[in-house]
């Protein structure tokens, strides 16, 4: 079935060389030994015996044999902490990305290595499908299979509707293609080639994931910011409306299907900013011929024209967060 992104309510991803840069997390603890560190986790994914230890215990096992003079305390923090990888830069496009679809991985990895990443990631997974729960290694049999029976017969996803996003062909491309699962190759270094990616025949090419959003929010007209200035005749009308605000019309917007967000931003003593975020233009216009007469009827019988003066306007968003940082409190 050919890949309809208008369609696709599922996004996973491959974690490590695809969201977080494993090859710089590597080789900070062996410097120009990532192709060998590569070559040795390769084979030792490929025993299937070996996919009865925990990630943590097979990569120790490679970083002893990269150097089998290293501490046992440092080899434990090499294991135990790839899942602090950094992030691609353009992960921070899962963020806008999360308005459109739902969010897994389908990760060689163990449950604490994805509790990292997620914090690393600024997010959490609505699926998150670790070789912990899998009982086996990408690219597996045994572990597609069961990704496959979780999305599709636990959660309910159909084929069409799922989506997975990897930078390798080996692990994720090819067990996906055989089984009809629709596939996204994006390049990455220390990952499958553009020539590998080719041969795997992926329905979507993209050059990263700003790409990949970008042509999600084409194919479904999202997300749309709803905003509605307020301009009050007084500042305790306005204390009063952004109470009302907070505490019950902001309520009501988010229990419509397809409002992701809502904020309210005080801009002076008597104006205040509403912004409503609706996941595509096809919700929204459902919002503005249905509920939203509703609703402003309920403000009118809050507060009158001459206390509260309305402007409204809507604006299709490209992007909502090109830039991230920890936040700081200071």
């Amino acid at each position: 079935m050919p890949l309809d992104l208008n369609n696709i309510r599922l996004v996973t991803f491959d974690v490590f060389g695809t969201l977080l840069d494993w090859r710089s997390y590597v080789e900070g603890y062996f410097p120009s030994k990532f192709l060998h560190f590569a070559r040795l986790s390769e084979a030792h994914q490929a025993d299937k015996g070996s996919a009865q230890l925990s990630y943590a215990s097979m990569l120790k096992a490679v970083a002893y044999e990269l150097n089998p003079g290293m501490p046992a305390a440092q080899l434990d923090r090499f294991a135990d902490g790839f899942g602090t990888a950094p992030a691609f830069a353009d992960a921070n496009a899962l963020h806008d990305l999360r308005l459109l679809a739902q969010l897994g991985c389908v990760s060689n990895s163990d449950m604490t290595h994805q509790q990292d990443a997620q914090r690393g990631l600024g997010l959490h997974w609505d699926v998150c499908l670790a070789a912990e729960q899998l009982r086996a290694w990408k690219p597996d049999a045994r572990a597609w299979d069961a990704a496959l029976n979780h999305v599709t017969r636990e959660l309910g996803f159909e084929l069409s509707q799922w989506l997975h996003v990897s930078a390798f062909s080996f692990y994720d491309l090819d067990p996906c293609r055989q089984r009809g699962i629709h596939t996204c190759f994006v390049p990455r270094p220390g990952a499958g080639s553009a020539r590998d990616a080719e041969l795997s025949n992926p329905d979507l090419v993209v050059s990263d994931l700003f790409d990949l959003v970008s042509r999600m929010q084409a194919a479904k007209d999202g997300p749309w910011r709803y905003r509605v200035k307020a301009t009050c005749v007084d500042g305790d009308t306005a204390e009063n409306f952004l109470r009302w605000m907070r505490y019950e019309h902001g309520a009501d917007l988010l229990r419509v299907t397809g409002c992701a967000e809502f904020r309210a931003f005080r801009i002076s003593d008597v104006e205040v900013n509403c912004e409503y975020l609706f996941t595509t233009r096809r919700a929204l216009d459902r919002y503005l011929g249905g509920v939203a007469q509703d609703l402003r009827k309920k403000g009118r019988e809050m507060f009158s024209e001459a206390e509260v003066a309305f402007e409204r306007d809507e604006t299709r968003l490209a992007c909502q967060g090109v830039s991230r940082k920890k936040r700081d409190f200071a």
